[in-house]
């Protein structure tokens, strides 16, 4: 099954990656980043962000996960063309 959009939400703060996410990660449309702030780096082992280097990204402030910006992506998106 193929979704008509795929949007991933990082936290680079949170250490716990699932596999499943990572798996799937090369099919995201974009990604929603956590904000981070003074942060050395991500908590992330053995996680590459490859799959995703040129997609949009979009960065968030949870709990605000909707921002107009990412409204503006998925609208855009998921429009008839």
């Amino acid at each position: 099954m193929k979704p008509d959009l795929y949007l991933t939400v990082l936290d680079p703060q949170t250490a716990d990656f699932k596999a499943s996410a990572q798996t799937f990660l090369d099919r995201a449309d974009a990604v929603l980043l956590h904000s981070v702030e003074n942060a050395a780096g991500p908590a992330w082992e053995r996680v590459s962000l490859k799959p995703v280097i040129g997609r949009p990204m979009f960065e968030i402030h949870p709990p605000n996960y909707l921002t107009p910006e990412v409204i503006e992506f998925v609208r855009t998106r998921l429009s008839p063309s």
